[in-house]
This record gives C-alpha cells, sequence and structure tokens, in this order.
C-alpha cells in the first residue's frame, strides 16, 4: 500500500462518496485521519473510533483473496478505486466494510449500515489499465508457458515461440517487457521471478478480461462421462477442483485435446447454449501436452467465475498448489 499522494488522493475521493450517502441519511459526516500501524499497516481515526484499512488502486483476484484471507478483516476497511457486484457479495459474506471511488460502499455504524452497489465503474479506470505487452493476449499465452514449465524462463526464444504458440518476433518483446516492468530478474545470467505470487495474480485478472473472452467454447446437455481422459478432454475449472474432492459440481468443464464426437454420440450430448457442459479450445499449441491441466489455470477459470465458493476454493489451490515457487 503506497501511503503517498495516491492514499491520500483515494481517501479523500472514497472520503467524499462516503459523506454524500450520510448526508442522504442525516449522519454526521467522517473526519478522517490516517495513522501509521505498529506492524507496518495504516488506521484511520474517525473521531474516537479507530479502524483499519486496507487501501488497494485496484482489487485484483489475488489482492480479494489476501483480503479475505487476512486475519484483521472483519476489523478493516477496504478503499479501492472500484468494487465489482461479484466482489462486493464476497466481502459482504465475510464482513468486510468496504468503499469505492464509484460509490459502491458497504460500511457498518452504532446505529446504521450502508450497502450501496451496482455503481458503475469509472471509464478512467479502464484507460489507466494499461499492461504492455506481457499483458497482452500473446503475453499471456507465453506467460502460461513460462508460469506452468519451470525452466521455461531461461529456454532459447525459439522454444518459447514454439510451445507458447506466440511469435518468435514477439516473445522477445514480451520479454523485454517482463524485465523492464521487474517482473523478471537478472541472476547470475538466469532469469528468476520477483514475486511469482503476484505475477499469477495478474495473470489470472488479464486471462479473465483478454484472453479467456477470446477461446472457443461450445455448450452442450447432456451426460457428463464418468473418465473424461477417454475421451480426449482434461477437465478444468469446478470439474477439476471436484477430482481433488474439493466441491461438488454438476457441471462439466473440459478442454478438448482431440476429437470429442464418440464423446458427444455415446452421452447423447446435443448443442445448448444453456447446457450443463462446456467444452473449450485449447489456447496452448499441440505441440504443448498435459496429464492434466495446470493448477494455474484451475485456479484462474475458478476465480473467472466471480461466484464466493469458487473463489474460497481457488484460494484452497492456490495455497496447496501454487504459493511460492511450486
Amino acid at each position: 500500500m503506497n501511503t503517498g499522494l495516491f492514499m491520500d488522493k483515494l481517501i479523500t475521493n472514497v472520503a467524499e462518496k462516503i459523506n454524500t450517502a450520510l448526508h442522504t441519511l442525516k449522519q454526521e459526516p467522517l473526519q478522517l485521519t490516517l495513522f501509521p500501524a505498529s506492524d507496518g499497516g495504516s488506521v484511520l481515526q474517525n473521531g474516537c473510533a479507530m479502524l483499519r484499512v486496507d487501501a488497494q488502486k485496484y482489487l485484483t483476484t489475488a489482492a480479494l483473496q489476501k483480503i479475505i484471507q487476512n486475519q484483521w478483516a472483519a476489523d478493516m476497511l477496504l478503499i479501492t478505486e472500484y468494487v465489482s457486484p461479484q466482489q462486493g457479495e464476497m466481502l459482504r459474506n465475510k464482513e468486510i466494510q468496504y468503499a469505492d471511488t464509484a460509490g459502491n460502499m458497504f460500511l457498518r455504524y452504532p446505529g446504521v449500515a450502508i450497502l450501496i452497489s451496482n455503481c458503475a465503474k469509472p471509464q478512467r479506470i479502464e484507460q489507466q489499465k494499461s499492461a504492455g505487452r506481457a499483458f497482452s493476449t500473446a503475453g499471456l499465452k507465453l506467460l502460461f508457458l513460462l508460469l506452468t514449465e519451470p525452466e521455461a524462463l531461461n529456454w532459447g526464444y525459439r522454444n518459447l515461440a514454439q510451445y507458447s504458440g506466440v511469435s518468435l518476433g514477439s516473445v522477445g518483446y514480451i520479454m523485454a517487457d517482463l524485465q523492464n516492468s521487474g517482473h523478471l530478474l537478472d541472476a547470475d545470467g538466469n532469469w528468476v521471478w520477483k514475486d511469482r505470487n503476484n505475477t499469477i495474480g495478474k495473470w489470472c485478472d488479464y486471462y479473465r478480461d483478454k484472453l479467456l473472452p477470446g477461446i472457443e467454447k461450445r455448450r452442450y446437455s447432456g451426460t457428463i462421462p464418468d473418465n473424461c481422459l477417454e475421451y480426449a478432454m482434461l477437465p478444468g475449472g469446478e470439474s477439476a477442483a471436484e477430482q481433488l474432492h474439493l466441491l461438488k459440481s454438476s457441471r462439466l468443464l473440459a478442454y478438448r485435446t482431440g476429437n470429442i464426437n464418440l464423446c458427444i454420440a455415446q452421452n447423447r450430448w446435443k448443442e445448448d447454449i444453456d447446457g450443463n457442459i462446456e467444452i473449450r479450445t485449447p489456447f496452448w499449441p499441440e505441440c504443448r501436452t498435459f496429464d492434466k491441466i495446470p493448477y494455474l489455470l484451475i485456479y484462474a477459470d475458478l476465480l473467472a467465475e466471480d461466484d464466493s465458493r469458487c473463489t474460497e476454493i481457488a484460494g484452497e489451490i492456490f495455497n496447496r498448489f501454487l504459493r511460492g515457487d511450486q
């Protein structure tokens, strides 16, 4: 969290939104003062009341996960640029107070509770969210390879292009952007992640917004087979989490790895835009094969559901399989 000019401006903007709501309710306005906490965090004082504060410019999926799991979450006020309706629901389910610059908020005071939702995302946020080549569609495909193949960071560019499906020319630009933006560090001639967990979180956010919408998908209704691997498919998202015994699901999400006509015939699938089965075409090249969908993609697909249950399961998968340098 930055406690400089960004923090001051963000708190001021959000306080104005809160005071507008309080004025409507004929409540006393906030008088906020920010103090550093002994543990390195920050505390907001409003009169005699003290409240821990967490300020986030963008509420990414990774940041939301961390906030929900924070031991101080119930005694905290989240201040950010924008909280989506799905994020707001997840925060309220955990009794976490929040307010954003769009006017969305969930606040508790003695004798009054404020809930404002569905305020539109300010256009300036989309304009500010520029990520360079590293998080373009091509960059996301290359990052998927780098984050799921431990040795790939130091492969030659031709191998990176072949196994990511990205053009050779683009690989050079993307790698340079990762280095210039501080995601990669030079350690005695080898590239290493500066903060792999942070890069994973950012990849998941941009995967949902940029890569996932362009993936070819077909939906069907029908019987879900007991073993998808018999039919050239790899379960992902909720279906992969179900195989890990983390949840129960009545749907199937899978990535096809070959011809699935036999599966369609034997299980009597019919194309149905509202069906319980979604089959996706892989965004990685055929030369790269998997025995199971990488945990990174399972995690990202669960977060993309914008569902509190899936978000919690995604957190378990991250903690068990992705945290650190696993």
